[in-house]
C-alpha cells in the first residue's frame, strides 16, 4: 500500500500553486510592513486559501489574527483591530460582502483608527462594488491604502480538479443577464496556457460554453504567437460543457463515498467539517478536514459506490496493520532508518483509516433510514416514470414536515423536467403549499426556477424544453439508464445507483465523434475547432480539460475518473507484450466554476431577501 502521496495528475498543479502563493505573499506583505496585521476573509474561500498556501505563510508575514468576515458592532470591530497597524480584506465581489466591508471602513473612519486598510477582491473588481463603496462615502484613494484584485482564477483542489469558486454563474447568466463570469472563465483559460502551453483544440456544448468559445477564439487570435512560444503543449483539448445541457444529474442524490459525504454533511471547496468525534485525539467536535488525494485512504474509496466500500476498506485496514507490524521484523539498521522515516505517514494513514471507518458506519446508519430510502425511491420512480402518485405524495409529505426547502425544490424540479412540466392544478397547489409552509420569500425563488427552466407548467412550449420532454429516448441513446454492472466497481452507472450522468455520457460521445447526432439533440449549440496549428501527431497522451460552466457534482467527477481508469487499462492492453510501444490515449482533468450538489444548486437559485440584498 502506498502511504506517501506522489504527484500523479496529468497536469503538474504545483506550477499553479507556486504562482498563486507569490500573489498571496504580495497581498500579505502590505507594502513591506513588518507591523501587526489582521486578515478578514470571505467565509466561502478563506479555508481554501489558507490550505492552498499553508498556514505558516500567515506567520511569516506577521499576520496575528485571521477572521471570517461577518457583520460586527462598533465595539466588536474596535476590539478586534485595536492593536493592529494593518487591516487586510480578501473577499469575493458580491453585494453582501462589500456592504459589510464598507460599513466597517466607515466605522474605522469615524473613530479615526490609525490602521492602514488593504482591500482585495477575488478574482476581479466589479463596477457594482466600486459604486457601493462610493455610495457608502468611502474614497478609495484616501481611505484605502490599496484597493486591488487578487487574481485567484483557478484553485487546484486536487491533482485532477480545478475550481473557480464562482457559485452563481448560471444564476447570474440566466436570470441577471450578467455575463461577467464568462469573461472570468475565458481569462482563466488564457492564464492556464501560460502554465501548460497552448491548448490545441476546443469543443463546446451549450449556449454559454459557445459564448466562452467565441471569446476564447478572439483572444487566442490576438495572443496566439505569444502563447505558442511559451511551452510545449500539455492540454490537447478543452471541452466546455454547460450545466444547462444536463439539469437532471445535479438534482439526483450522489451515491459515491465522497458524494454521500457531500450530501449528508456537506463539503465546501474540498473541506469537510467533522460531524462528531471521528478522529483519534480530536480536540474539537467540529474540525475542518481537507479531503483530497493526500489522504491515501480517502483516495482509495472516494469514487466507489456504497456497495463497493467494504472490500476496499478491509484491504486498506489489513495493509495499514501490516505496515505497523513491520517494525517487529526489522533487524538491520538501514531498514530501521527507512521505517522511522515512514512512521509519520503510517500514523497519519492509521488516523485517517479510523476516521473513514467511523464515517462509513455513520453513513450506513443514515442511508438505511426510511427518509433517505424514500428520497432515492422517489428519484428512481421519477426517472422511470413509474408510481407517480407515490412521488407526489412524498413531496407533499416533505412540505408538511417542513423538510429543507432545497429538498422539496429539487424533487419538484426533477419532476417538472422529466415529465415535460407539472399539470396546472398540481403546479398551483405546490406553489401555494410551499409559500404557506416556508414563507412568502419563496415566491421569488419559485419565479427564478421558472425563468431558468427548472420548474414549469405542463404544455409550456419553449424549444429547449421540448427536447427534454423526450428525455428518456435521449438518455436511452446515451445508455445512461442501462443499470450498473454489479461486478465492476468502476462502471459509470454506479455513481447514481444505476444511472450514468448525462454530462459524462456526452463527454464520452464528443471524445469519440464531434458531430455525434445524439449529442446534437440535447439543448444548446455545439462547436469544435482547433485553437492552434501545432503538430498533434507526436502526443503519446492526450490530456483533455473538461470545463463545466455552471458547476459539476463530485459524482460526475468520480464518473470521469472511471473513464480515465478504463482508458488507461485499454491502452496498457493494446501495448501488452511490446513495452517500447507508446499507445496514445485520452486522460481527463476536470475544471469547473464550482462544485455543487442538489442542495447547493437549489440554494444558488434562491433570491436573497434581507438587510444585505
Amino acid at each position: 500500500m502506498r502511504i506517501i502521496k506522489e504527484n500523479t495528475g496529468p497536469l503538474d498543479i504545483r506550477n499553479l500553486k507556486r504562482a498563486y502563493k507569490e500573489d498571496f505573499e504580495n497581498v500579505l506583505s502590505c507594502n513591506g510592513s513588518k507591523e501587526k496585521k489582521i486578515l478578514f476573509m470571505d467565509a466561502e474561500v478563506g479555508e481554501s486559501l489558507i490550505a492552498l498556501f499553508e498556514g505558516k505563510t500567515l506567520q511569516n508575514f506577521n499576520v496575528e489574527r485571521q477572521k471570517v468576515l461577518t457583520p460586527l458592532k462598533e465595539s466588536q470591530l474596535i476590539d478586534r483591530v485595536s492593536d493592529m497597524a494593518n487591516i487586510i480584506y480578501i473577499i469575493t465581489p458580491n453585494i453582501k460582502q462589500i456592504k459589510i466591508v464598507a460599513h466597517q471602513i466607515d466605522t474605522l473612519k469615524k473613530v479615526r483608527h490609525p490602521a492602514q486598510i488593504f482591500l482585495y477582491l477575488l478574482p476581479r473588481k466589479t463596477l457594482i462594488c466600486d459604486r457601493i463603496l462610493k455610495d457608502s462615502g468611502i474614497q478609495v484613494d484616501r481611505d484605502l491604502e490599496i484597493y486591488g484584485e487578487f487574481p485567484l482564477d483557478l484553485v487546484p483542489f486536487d491533482d485532477d480538479i480545478i475550481s473557480m469558486l464562482l457559485p452563481y454563474t448560471i444564476k447570474e447568466c440566466k436570470l441577471d443577464g450578467d455575463l461577467q463570469s464568462l469573461s472570468f472563465i475565458t481569462r482563466a483559460i488564457m492564464k492556464l496556457q501560460h502554465f501548460y502551453g497552448p491548448i490545441l483544440n476546443l469543443v463546446a456544448k451549450g449556449d454559454y460554453s459557445f459564448a466562452v468559445a467565441q471569446m476564447l477564439k478572439r483572444q487566442q487570435s490576438i495572443a496566439n504567437e505569444e502563447i505558442q512560444n511559451t511551452k510545449t503543449p500539455t492540454i490537447h483539448t478543452i471541452m466546455l460543457i454547460d450545466r444547462s445541457v444536463d439539469w437532471i444529474t445535479p438534482l439526483l442524490t450522489q451515491q459515491t463515498y465522497e458524494g454521500l459525504l457531500d450530501e449528508i454533511y456537506g463539503i465546501l471547496h474540498s473541506f469537510f467539517v467533522t460531524p462528531f468525534f471521528c478522529k483519534p485525539d480530536q480536540r474539537n467536535k467540529h474540525e475542518h478536514v481537507q479531503l483530497n488525494s493526500t489522504d491515501v485512504i480517502f483516495e482509495g474509496i472516494r469514487d466507489l459506490n456504497q456497495s463497493h466500500f467494504k472490500p476496499i476498506i478491509l484491504e486498506q485496514t489489513a495493509a495499514v496493520d501490516k505496515l505497523i507490524k513491520e517494525k517487529n521484523n526489522i533487524e538491520d539498521a538501514k531498514k530501521l532508518k527507512a521505517y522511522v522515516q515512514k512512521t509519520k505517514y503510517i500514523k497519519r494513514a492509521k488516523e485517517n483509516l479510523e476516521m473513514h471507518l467511523n464515517l462509513i458506519q455513520d453513513i450506513n446508519v443514515k442511508t438505511n433510514r426510511r427518509e433517505f430510502k424514500k428520497m432515492i425511491d422517489t428519484e428512481h420512480n421519477l426517472l422511470n416514470h413509474t408510481n407517480q402518485s407515490a412521488c407526489i405524495k412524498y413531496i407533499e409529505e416533505c412540505i408538511f414536515k417542513q423538510e429543507p426547502v432545497e429538498k422539496v425544490l429539487r424533487l419538484l424540479s426533477l419532476m417538472s423536467i422529466l415529465q415535460g412540466g407539472i399539470p396546472d392544478k398540481k403546479y398551483d397547489y405546490f406553489r401555494k403549499e410551499i409559500v404557506q409552509s416556508y414563507g412568502f420569500e419563496l415566491v421569488l425563488t419559485l419565479n427564478n426556477l421558472e425563468k431558468m427552466g427548472l420548474l414549469y407548467r405542463k404544455g409550456f412550449t419553449a424549444n429547449w424544453k421540448k427536447s427534454f420532454a423526450n428525455w428518456k429516448k435521449l438518455c436511452g441513446l446515451l445508455n445512461t439508464m442501462d443499470g450498473s454492472d454489479p461486478k465492476d466497481p468502476y462502471d459509470i452507472h454506479n455513481v447514481y445507483n444505476g444511472i450514468a450522468p448525462i454530462s459524462v455520457s456526452i463527454i464520452q460521445r464528443l471524445s469519440q465523434k464531434l458531430d455525434d447526432p445524439e449529442v446534437l439533440r440535447f439543448p444548446g449549440k455545439t462547436i469544435a475547432f482547433p485553437l492552434t496549428d501545432w503538430d498533434q501527431s507526436n502526443l503519446s497522451k492526450r490530456v483533455c480539460l473538461v470545463f463545466y460552466v455552471g458547476g459539476c457534482t463530485l459524482a460526475e467527477i468520480s464518473a470521469i475518473r472511471y473513464l480515465n481508469k478504463k482508458l488507461k487499462e485499454d491502452a496498457e492492453k493494446r501495448a501488452f507484450g511490446n513495452p517500447q510501444k507508446q499507445v496514445a490515449y485520452d486522460e481527463y482533468v476536470i475544471a469547473t466554476t464550482h462544485i455543487i450538489n442538489g442542495e447547493t444548486f437549489m440554494r444558488s437559485c434562491h433570491e436573497r431577501v434581507g438587510k444585505y440584498i
